[in-house]
């Protein structure tokens, strides 16, 4: 049985790279149980860049290590699922 939360979502921490669906729709899981719901969550770009403005230093953008700002971009699938215990 499945219990819980996930998202899913696709980014590249080292490129940044859009990656989009164009409908809701095309976000699926087969076969997924009745017991589980999913919603597609799509992170408005403005509210984003908002809510991370102090870390957008220029140590930010040159860090040789790549950065996660294209995983808050990234639509996601969220699929939940029962009660987690």
């Amino acid at each position: 049985m499945l219990a819980g939360k996930i998202d899913f979502g696709v980014y590249d921490p080292t490129f940044y790279t859009a990656i989009d669906f164009l409908t809701d729709d095309k976000l699926v899981v087969d076969q997924l149980p009745a017991t589980c719901t999913r919603s597609v969550i799509r992170p408005n770009a403005d509210d984003a860049i908002s809510q991370n403005q102090k870390t957008l230093t220029d140590a930010f953008f040159n860090d040789p290590a790549g950065t996660d700002m294209s995983k808050i971009f990234a639509t996601k699938l969220e699929l939940s699922c029962g009660t987690k215990d």
